[in-house]
């Protein structure tokens, strides 16, 4: 495991003012153990089961990131990160390194722009 990463998103996590008062709770650990047991049936399953269950979630998060940047599916970018939005049409056209350039390019914004903006309006999925 890349204890770097979780690391850095951790410190990211719990320094970064934009990010709001309710940052990860334990509802949100609830939630991400509920979706666990659902997917492994509520039975224990061998670690290997759950490292790909685990990896799949995370490819599953990051297409869902790709569909926010061009305007589609479940999610929306907040107004601060609005800046990364890319239209569809043009989103199709690039090759697979320009489209990991971009999602790479929101992943690390810090959000510099929310930071001199005001109060943000978000919704939370529940």
């Amino acid at each position: 495991m890349n204890t770097t990463k979780t690391k850095d998103n951790s410190l990211t996590m719990w320094g970064a003012p934009w990010i709001g008062a309710y940052r990860w709770t334990n509802n949100n650990c609830e939630s991400a153990n509920n979706l666990l047991k659902l997917a492994l049936d509520w039975k224990p399953a061998r670690l290997t089961d759950l490292v790909q269950y685990l990896h799949y979630t995370v490819k599953v998060q990051y297409a869902s990131v790709q569909r926010a940047l061009i305007g589609q599916g479940d999610f929306v970018l907040a107004e601060a990160f609005a800046h990364h939005r890319v239209p569809f049409c043009h989103w199709q056209s690039f090759t697979d390194e320009r489209r990991r350039q971009i999602v790479q390019a929101f992943m690390l914004d810090k959000g510099a722009c929310a930071a001199k903006s005001t109060k943000q309006n978000t919704v939370t999925s529940s």
